[in-house]
């Protein structure tokens, strides 16, 4: 249940959604355009065909924006967060040192206790309930595994460069269609991201007439990323982030009844 104490971050959560639906129209408008190319090397040593990428394609900058609009919602609606925490526990609107709140994402203990001010007069209770949500609490082996700090590494990425992307080929989506009998599949290569001359398919046929048409489906990835591992769906990250997302802001519990009293649970 969304608490209306809080609708401004759900509107924002709500419109990092809307993006990301914007950015699956988009990214399928532009893969129907197959930006793509192929070629087949004869291998005579092996008596194989080798199938590989001719020309890698450029993902369009207009896809990074809509990723860092949407990003950016996801991350703003946590500032949000504990700027209506401050306003419902001061009963002031807006709160005492509104303009240095924030939400911290911290990977340290030592990280977070130097952010204090990001929380205002916030409570210490509160500030005990924010912190478990920390990639230091949450991730104690490696705490960059965070979805929020992985979210929070992409909105600074977003400030100042485009997003590295590249296309991943969906393994369970590949069409194979040959033009004969005799076909044998020797090797196929394991979802990446795509790279000019890389090898995806080797096969060889009985009749050297006999050839092999490839049809693979493709989405849109990170590549070479300090951020996510190399060939993470786009798709797939930002539903992880924005769910996440909504696993901090909802929640927030307040007793009934007491519509200007604090959250009294953050986990």
């Amino acid at each position: 249940m969304k608490d209306p104490e809080f609708a401004g971050c759900w509107v924002k959560i709500d419109r990092a959604r809307q993006h990301c639906v914007e950015l699956e129209r988009a990214a399928n408008e532009w893969l129907e355009t197959k930006p793509y190319r192929f070629r087949t090397d004869y291998d005579p040593v092996a008596n194989v065909r080798v199938i590989r990428l001719e020309q890698a394609p450029i993902v369009p900058r207009d896809l990074c924006a809509i990723i860092g609009d949407a990003v950016h919602n996801l991350r703003a609606s946590l500032d949000h967060f504990v700027y209506r925490i401050a306003v419902i526990e001061s009963h002031q609107d807006p709160p005492p040192k509104a303009g240095k709140l924030a939400f911290p994402i911290c990977v340290t203990k030592d990280g977070f206790d130097r952010r204090r001010q990001w929380l205002g007069d916030i409570s210490a209770p509160m500030r005990a309930s924010l912190e478990e949500f920390q990639p230091f609490r949450t991730h104690h082996v490696n705490p960059r595994e965070s979805a929020l700090w992985i979210l929070d590494e992409l909105d600074i990425i977003d400030k100042h460069r485009d997003f590295p992307l590249a296309l991943i080929q969906i393994g369970d989506r590949l069409v194979l269609k040959p033009s004969g009998p005799g076909i044998a599949i020797h090797g196929l290569a394991a979802p990446k991201p795509l790279e000019a001359n890389a090898e995806f398919l080797v096969y060889s046929s009985e009749d050297p007439a006999v050839t092999l048409e490839f049809d693979p489906t493709f989405e849109i990835a990170f590549a070479k990323s300090d951020v996510l591992p190399e060939g993470h769906a786009v798709g797939a990250a930002l539903e992880t982030l924005a769910r996440n997302v909504e696993t901090v802001v909802g929640s927030a519990r307040r007793a009934p009844g007491t519509a200007s009293s604090s959250p009294s649970n953050l986990g």
